[in-house]
């Protein structure tokens, strides 16, 4: 089956005067042509992002999203419903967060973090503003000092900046460590410094 939300390795079966047939996965898409670059011909593989456009119509395409499924991310609001609001996700569809993963509801225009899941009962991709539910409290044996991390900055506090780091963890940045010129919702690449006994993780920009 395909996996909707992220890239999938796509092979060209057939051609028309429009665009494409591709398969992966055992189940098969048209694309357009300009989804594929020149030269194409039958028996490339591709590599593609596959979404679900609505009322179960899956579909791939070459541009890039801000970010998959089990990734957060940086958005902006564009519209605002009584029963959720819509995000530019960087594709040619919105994406959706339901009321029920929404703390207060934002003005259009503005930006959030908001982690991306995969709903499985119909395969479409949505958004929650209740980023703690997929945190892990205490990290494994994965961590460790030094090692390089990525980091979203995801709140500001008088000693620094709230991180998620590896789209996993909670963590700390310290103003001392020549980042005031950060804000919310930044994306840096950083280095692990210390992992306390309460699981919290502090960061740092630099390699000591």
């Amino acid at each position: 089956m395909l996996k909707v939300g992220s890239y999938n390795n796509f092979r060209v079966i057939k051609a028309t005067s429009r665009g494409w047939h591709i398969e992966a996965e055992g189940e098969q898409l048209f694309v357009p042509k300009r989804e594929l670059p020149p030269g194409t011909i039958v028996g490339h593989k591709v590599k593609l992002f596959v979404f679900n456009k609505g009322k179960g119509e899956i579909r791939a395409t070459s541009a890039v999203p801000y970010a998959s499924v089990n990734q957060f991310a940086y958005l902006k609001v564009k519209d605002v419903t009584s029963f959720g609001m819509f995000m530019d996700w960087g594709i040619d569809k919105d994406l959706f967060v339901p009321n029920r993963f929404i703390k207060e509801k934002p003005d259009a225009g503005t930006s959030h973090i908001v982690r991306l899941f995969l709903d499985e009962q119909d395969r479409s991709v949505i958004g929650s503003c209740l980023l703690d539910d997929f945190l892990q409290d205490k990290p494994g044996k994965e961590l460790k000092r030094n090692q390089q991390a990525r980091l979203l900055i995801c709140g500001i506090k008088d000693i620094g900046f709230r991180v998620i780091i590896n789209d996993k963890y909670r963590g700390l940045l310290y103003r001392d460590e020549k980042a005031d010129s950060i804000r919310y919702g930044d994306k840096k690449q950083g280095y692990i410094k210390k992992i306390r006994r309460d699981g919290l993780i502090d960061v740092s920009l630099a390699r000591e």
